[in-house]
């Protein structure tokens, strides 16, 4: 099969690519930039069949002809399917712009359509267009007066207007022509499971600015109203099956959950404002008052785009084909989105905090358990992490932090287990069975390495699921960050020990940093059973490995673990209360006035702070000023003024008793120009201790020195 396909570098088109990696099909890709589009690919893991499965043709969607040479064109010719999701994700967009990116664009794509026809007979034609477009079978015809249309379309926003239109010109060229058309129409697109990465930020990103600047205090339209919402993952999916059937039929396919089955704006909005810490709205605004308001200039002041009131509706839409589809794939239950939500909101908020900020080369994103994580290796170049699970549930389901899971089995890792014991996040619980670190297993419980679920589970993107552990892989290495950190800050440090060991290499966010979501219980106790929670779901044994309070963390992790503990080495960890300064006098007078100090600090007041702990070798270029991007994330401002708040309340130092009882398998690598922090004198003579001549930041600052002392045995 050929599959010509517009759109391939936006946000669904990536994620049809990933999940198209494993296959036979011969794809063509309409790009502008073929430079842009081989680095997108090379991302993917797909680079290797660049020139050989996938062909990229250099066009432009708004050009007569789709701007292909003649050769392209040709080539372009031989395809027996058309994907068509490209044009940009710009509610701003003026009424020329929108006009010829996306009817122009229809327009000269239903040109290639109809030769392709003509000439060989197009198998199949699949348009991906919005959930709003007023236009169906039951009332388009190939004799439908476009003018009209448009006249009755007047006041429609033109991005929205110009995509309605596009919408019925394919259409009626399709019935003209006589070949199959399928219409798949997203809602409002949220990132893909498990990591919920989401880097369109101009859909629900816009409400999460909202909430989290305080500008959504009231609900829009109340409780009747709602933002249909789907996963990347699951429109890739419909849009890999439709354009695999060998006999397909025209039909439009509504892809997001019955209005019933979906949080209302209500429920929406408390979830981002809990997952922010953020207060939650109260009350209601009429949605037509809202939408006057953010017309006279409102929206531009608060960011919030008048556009986007479109995406707010009390209207029900039909399913019922969506879910005939997706019921073939196993995959119906997927269209609930709680299960991803917060950790969509914490991706979003983290980009609002972070914009323009560039993926780390060569890592996946990737979920553990609860958290966020960056993945380097694993499974063939660095394909580890995109594992989709449907665990299947009952409708009694409940989910928490993330996990869905039957009715039945209560555990205190937050993981609700039923009866047939399917689970996710490594935690596996029989029927009757209680947990308490998330580790513990009982009688009926049935487990892979990467994901540990039920019989039911499925993975994609060539993920071995049955273990992240080989023979060619070696144990995998978990690595935790401290106060004030994130995953990124040990990407490099990651990148270097994936080189020298060949093991895959996870660098965790934890509970409110990065891109995790917040945990309801912020303490370090509780911080380390959701790393042993991810440390459980990555196979039999871990590396676990913390720097600063990340090694105190990851140290109570490990003794969660027991068996499931290869190796445990902190790097830098804290052994005693530090000393407290102005600041740190300052942070521990409430949450609320840490998180409101930490908010306002520039770079320069951050780095003048953490300087003195520093010592040798300073701090890492750049380091206070990433710091402070992602303080102004009211998220991760809480989490690090809890850390704070207990690292200078002495709960986040390593007692003497803790580290005897870590016992052999535990090491210290300690840098003796700390300025802060110092090693005591009675470290247990079973736990061995590398001295290096460098600061507190070492890990961060010396990458590939510090891998090298990671390896030594």
């Amino acid at each position: 099969m050929v599959v010509l396909m517009t759109g391939s570098t936006g946000f669904i088109g990536k994620e049809v690519l990933r999940q198209w990696a494993g296959g036979e099909e011969k794809l063509l890709l309409l790009v502008r930039s073929a430079e842009k589009t081989r680095a997108m690919l090379e991302e993917l893991g797909l680079g290797e069949v660049l020139g050989k499965r996938i062909h990229l043709l250099r066009g432009d969607l708004a050009a007569q002809g789709l701007g292909l040479s003649q050769s392209d064109r040709e080539r372009a010719l031989g395809a027996d399917v058309i994907i068509h999701a490209g044009g940009p994700m710009d509610i701003t967009l003026g009424e020329a712009a929108a006009r010829r990116m996306f009817l122009d664009g229809a327009r000269y794509l239903a040109e290639l359509a109809s030769e392709i026809h003509r000439a060989k007979g197009l198998r199949h034609m699949i348009h991906v267009v919005g959930y709003m477009s007023p236009f169906h079978e039951g009332n388009v015809t190939a004799n439908t007066n476009m003018a009209a249309m448009e006249k009755e379309l007047d006041g429609v926003a033109p991005y929205e207007k110009m995509k309605f239109l596009a919408d019925l010109y394919i259409r009626q060229q399709a019935l003209k022509q006589g070949y199959p058309l399928s219409v798949v129409n997203p809602s409002t697109v949220i990132g893909a499971r498990p990591s919920g990465a989401t880097e369109q930020t101009g859909g629900l990103g816009i409400l999460v600015h909202a909430v989290r600047n305080r500008l959504m205090p009231v609900v829009p339209g109340g409780a009747d109203y709602w933002v249909p919402m789907v996963t990347n993952d699951v429109i890739a999916r419909a849009i890999i099956r439709l354009a695999g059937e060998q006999a397909p039929q025209s039909g439009t396919y509504h892809m997001l959950d019955d209005k019933a089955a979906s949080p209302d704006m209500k429920e929406l909005l408390d979830t981002i404002a809990g997952g922010l810490g953020m207060p939650k709205p109260r009350g209601s605004v009429p949605v037509g008052l809202l939408r006057k308001a953010m017309g006279t200039g409102l929206g531009r002041l608060t960011g919030i785009p008048v556009e986007s009131m479109a995406f707010i509706t009390n209207k029900p839409f039909p399913t019922a084909r969506a879910k005939e589809l997706l019921r073939g794939m196993d995959a119906e239950q997927d269209m609930d989105v709680r299960d991803v939500l917060p950790l969509v909101v914490a991706d979003l908020d983290y980009r609002l905090s972070n914009p323009g900020h560039a993926e780390p080369a060569g890592f996946a994103r990737a979920r553990a358990g609860r958290l966020a994580a960056l993945v380097r290796g694993g499974d063939s170049a660095g394909k580890v992490a995109e594992v989709i699970t449907s665990v299947k549930v009952g409708k009694e389901t409940e989910t928490t932090a993330g996990v869905k899971a039957g009715k039945g089995t209560e555990t205190t890792a937050g993981v609700k287990a039923g009866k047939e014991t399917e689970t996710t996040a490594g935690v596996n619980a029989g029927k009757g069975t209680e947990t308490t670190a998330g580790v513990k297993a009982g009688k009926e419980t049935e487990t892979t390495a990467s994901v540990k679920a039920g019989k039911k589970t499925e993975t994609t993107a060539g993920v071995n699921a049955d273990k992240s552990e080989s023979a060619s892989e070696g144990v995998p290495w978990l690595l935790v960050h401290g106060v004030l950190g994130g995953a990124e800050d040990l990407a490099p440090l990651a990148d270097r020990l994936h080189a020298l060991s060949g093991a895959p290499v996870w660098t965790l966010d934890l509970p409110g940093f990065g891109r995790s979501p917040s945990a309801a219980d912020g303490g370090p106790d509780a911080l380390a059973a959701a790393v042993a929670e991810a440390a459980a779901e990555l196979g039999s044994r871990v590396r676990l490995v913390g720097h600063s309070a990340g090694a105190v963390i990851a140290a109570r992790a490990a003794a969660l673990l027991q068996d499931g503990l290869e190796e445990l080495i902190l790097l830098q960890p804290v052994l005693h209360r530090p000393r407290r300064g102005v600041l740190q006098r300052a942070l521990g007078v409430s949450p609320a006035a840490a998180r409101m100090l930490l908010r306002r600090m520039k770079p320069r007041a951050l780095a003048a702070a953490m300087r003195r702990s520093a010592g040798e070798g300073g701090l890492p270029p750049g380091y206070a000023a990433a710091a402070s991007r992602r303080l102004s994330s009211p998220r991760i401002a809480s989490a690090n003024a809890g850390l704070l708040r207990a690292l200078y309340g002495g709960e986040l130092a390593l007692a003497p008793e803790e580290l005897a009882r870590l016992g052999r398998r535990a090491r210290i690598v300690w840098g003796e120009g700390d300025g802060e922090y110092r090693l005591p004198d009675d470290i247990p003579s079973s736990i061995r201790v590398k001295r290096v001549p460098h600061g507190h930041y070492f890990p961060l600052n010396r990458p590939e020195e510090t891998a090298k002392w990671l390896l030594e045995r």
